[in-house]
C-alpha cells in the first residue's frame, strides 16, 4: 500500500522506475490506501489486511506483506572505520564525487 508516492525524499524518476520493475515483478500495489489491521487464522496461512481507501474500509488476502516504514540508517556497531568508510553522526555515509 503506498500512501502517496513511492520512496518519498528519493528521485522520483528512479522511484518509479524501481516500482515499475518491482511491479512487472508480480509485486502488488494499491495506491492510496492505508492499513489498520493485519490478522492470520494460523502459522502457515494467508495474512489477511484490512485497509482504508477512498473508497471506505476494504479487506485483501496475501501470502507474504513487506514494511517498508522508514529510512533510518543503521550503521552503528559495523566496524566502518575498519574499511575507510566515514559515517556521519546520523550514520549515513559521507561521500566524494
Amino acid at each position: 500500500m503506498v500512501r502517496s508516492i513511492l520512496l518519498r525524499g528519493f528521485d522520483q524518476d528512479m522511484a518509479n522506475l524501481i516500482g515499475e520493475h518491482m511491479a512487472a515483478s508480480h509485486t502488488k500495489f494499491i495506491h492510496g490506501a492505508t492499513p489498520s489491521k493485519l490478522t492470520r487464522e494460523s502459522e502457515d496461512g494467508p495474512i489477511t489486511v484490512t485497509f482504508n481507501t477512498a473508497d471506505g474500509e476494504q479487506t485483501a488476502e496475501y501470502d507474504t506483506v513487506l514494511f517498508a516504514i522508514g529510512r533510518y540508517a543503521v550503521s552503528a556497531g559495523l566496524n566502518l572505520a575498519n574499511a575507510g568508510v566515514v559515517a556521519e553522526n546520523n550514520g549515513k555515509f559521507k561521500v566524494n564525487e
